[in-house]
């Protein structure tokens, strides 16, 4: 039979010590952080290549691309990608897009 544990006010202090402690490590190498992702949401950042020309302040198509540099694979689509940025971006030039939160999908960065 386990043995009972009792859990006093300096165990709960210990318990939130370690939880802010947690909360407070840098993401990326060396610690974990503690932010809004799970892994299950999926990527928020995708490499594309644009399906046509595409001016700013209008939403296309991109095509998705996926594996290992310099080789890449089409995956999919992604309808409804804005671009804000770009005056005119060609067609077939490789982007990356990402989805912001409030849901929508825009190009950061486009092959010039």
């Amino acid at each position: 039979m386990a043995k009972a544990v009792g859990f006093t006010r300096e165990s709960a202090a210990r318990i939130a010590d370690a939880v802010r402690t947690v909360e407070g490590m840098p993401i990326g190498p060396g610690g974990v952080g503690w932010y809004p992702y799970r892994a299950d949401d999926g990527p928020r950042v995708l490499l594309g290549k644009t399906t046509a020309a595409w001016s700013k302040n209008n939403s296309a198509t991109v095509d998705i691309y996926g594996g290992t540099p310099p080789t890449h694979t089409k995956t999919g689509t992604q309808a409804g990608v804005w671009n804000m940025f770009a005056t005119s971006i060609a067609s077939g030039k490789w982007v990356m897009i990402a989805q912001a939160e409030n849901g929508n999908w825009y190009v950061i960065s486009a092959e010039c």
